[in-house]
């Protein structure tokens, strides 16, 4: 299972990797003085949730400096950096990835639930936040995250971040970004997608108490990671 690393190089972008890992998860260590004492610290599971282009890529990598500068490791799960690992793969699965890719559709939830779950499950450890990054993608994945949230001991210290973005400021943002899978027909394919699934998923979530925070996604990337972060505070 491929875990990927935090940069180190300051920059952002739309994945927070640089390098893939298959034994350690990724380290992050400064102090910032701000944050909250060892002993009051309760490490979350954070998803962010948003449509295709909302930034997602570029919080998580900002929100994993802002862990860093607090002097936390911490684990992080992205399921489009997954996906392309395998795509780009000699196996079985990857010319099956590579359509799904390509096509803007998405993976059997099964199969791409299980993923991010061993992922999670094999990398962290008890005190370490949890950034996972577009997931859950439909309704069938939310109980494998409450699942999730039990058997690490994390039920109460989940956080929903839903990066809230018009579909016509996702649309130009993926065209501008020019990465291989923001072909014209895929993209709007994953926005439509997104259009159908999450509102069952927002309904299932706030079902079972989890109310997702919402935060305008359309901002300069710097104002949106200081309302995650005080979100988290």
């Amino acid at each position: 299972m491929n875990i990927t690393r935090i940069r180190n190089d300051g920059l952002t972008g739309d994945s927070c990797a640089t390098k893939t890992l298959t034994k350690h998860p990724p380290k992050c260590r400064f102090k910032d003085e701000n944050f909250m004492t060892v002993r009051e610290f309760h490490p979350p599971i954070v998803v962010l949730l948003g449509r295709p282009g909302s930034g997602k890529g570029t919080q998580c990598n900002l929100l994993a400096d802002r862990f860093r500068a607090a002097g936390r490791t911490c684990v992080v799960v992205q399921t489009g950096t997954i996906l392309r690992d395998l795509a780009s793969a000699s196996l079985a699965i990857s010319p099956f990835v590579t359509n799904v890719i390509a096509s803007g559709t998405l993976m059997p939830p099964s199969i791409i639930a299980s993923l991010w779950v061993a992922s999670i499950l094999r990398a962290a450890a008890s005190t370490e936040p949890v950034i996972l990054d577009g997931s859950p993608r439909t309704i069938a994945e939310v109980p494998l995250l409450e699942e999730v949230a039990l058997v690490i001991d994390r039920v109460t210290d989940v956080r929903i971040i839903h990066l809230a973005i018009s579909e016509s400021a996702a649309l130009e943002r993926m065209m501008q970004r020019g990465r291989k899978d923001d072909a014209s027909e895929a993209i709007r394919n994953r926005l439509a997608l997104f259009n159908l699934h999450l509102p069952p998923i927002l309904i299932r979530l706030q079902q079972g108490g989890r109310t997702p925070i919402v935060i305008d996604g359309e901002r300069a990337p710097e104002l949106v990671a200081a309302d995650i972060w005080s979100s988290l505070s």
